[in-house]
């Protein structure tokens, strides 16, 4: 991603800049604890707001190299994962 998209006030607002890899957040997952990770992304969504009026996808998709779209960098996510249970809570216990 462009320095000037990562550096962008407005980009890390609107959930950018403050972009990471899907690898990084997988791991940023399981360092959480949690199990049975599932990680669905979705690049269309924004396809789809950079074809919109919205300013900031405008200003961003602004600063790519010539051949780049946003969906190169960005990527909505679905993130599922189960917190394990731990010690002797159990089966029994949820009952």
């Amino acid at each position: 991603m462009p320095d000037t998209i990562r550096h962008s006030v407005e980009a890390l607002v609107g959930c950018i800049a403050g972009a990471v890899p899907v690898s990084q957040t997988e791991t940023m997952v399981r360092d959480a604890g949690l199990e049975e990770i599932s990680v669905h992304s979705n690049p269309e969504y924004f396809k789809h707001l950079t074809a919109s009026d919205n300013p900031l996808a405008r200003k961003v998709v602004s600063c790519l190299s010539a051949g780049s779209s946003l969906g190169d960098f960005v990527s909505s996510m679905t993130i599922s994962a189960r917190k394990p249970i731990v010690g002797r809570i159990g089966k029994e216990m949820l009952q």
